[in-house]
């Protein structure tokens, strides 16, 4: 009986927590600095879990030509812009698994 137990624990342990192997989606519970992505049912990821992308710590940076016209022609003046991705709880990550899936790369949000 006590191997019926431990068998029937098994496939609810394997049921709620798949072996992901490829990309998958994790929805944040708490968010940077201290960040927690929950994975499956039961899975929570915490900093030392999780490698972010700079993207979603630095912002990403661009230029960007502004035309003006003023009374002695065209202005063209060259800006820079950072767009920086703030992380929310609710929101979800793309999380990629390394091959011995203890770490994980959060990759960007979700879109939608």
């Amino acid at each position: 009986m006590n191997e019926d137990i431990l068998f029937l624990t098994k496939l609810f342990t394997d049921r709620d927590n798949p072996k992901i192997v490829t990309v998958a989606v994790g929805t944040v519970l708490q968010p940077l600095p201290d960040i927690q992505v929950q994975l499956g049912k039961s899975i929570i990821l915490t900093r030392e879990d999780l490698i972010i992308s700079a993207s979603l710590t630095e912002g990403y940076k661009g230029k960007y030509t502004d035309i003006y016209t003023t009374v002695n022609g065209l202005v063209e003046v060259e800006k820079e812009v950072i767009v920086k991705m703030e992380l929310a709880a609710g929101d979800e990550v793309i999380l990629i698994p390394t091959t011995d899936m203890q770490t994980y790369y959060v990759m960007n949000k979700v879109g939608g």
